[in-house]
């Protein structure tokens, strides 16, 4: 049983035993693939994206990106370890900003001192 899934102009293809099997294929990829717009912005225009690692095992990163400028969040997607069944999963933490947003964020400003005009001024300590 050949059973497929598209998203714009892609498309993936599996040959399942069963229809167990195609069931699992379907819901894997569907909780990738399911991203058609940013879950920050709702820009339509967003790039599936990969990236390897410099240490460590050579599983590299997952993330599908946000292309507005004025945006640019990810989603990432860690992987499952081996053990685990293997597999991308979407992240709990939802769209990110872009690593440059989350470096050049300002504090939050301190509040203001209560203002004390028109009160009168405390007396001065005698010593």
């Amino acid at each position: 049983m050949r059973v497929s899934y598209e998203r714009g102009s892609i498309g993936i293809s599996h040959e399942a035993a069963n229809v167990e099997e195609a069931f699992r294929f379907l819901a894997a990829v569907q909780e990738i693939f399911r991203f058609t717009a940013c879950g920050k912005c709702g820009g339509e225009i967003i790039y599936d994206f990969r990236r390897n690692r410099y240490e460590g095992p050579p599983d590299g990163y997952y993330e599908v990106h946000c292309l507005n400028e004025n945006c640019r969040y990810r989603q990432r997607f860690p992987s499952r370890k081996p053990e685990n069944g293997g597999g991308l999963f979407p992240s709990s933490e939802g769209w990110e900003p872009p690593y440059e947003k989350e470096q050049a964020a300002e504090p939050a400003p301190q509040a203001a001192p209560p203002s004390t005009a028109g009160e009168p001024a405390e007396p001065a300590l005698p010593f």
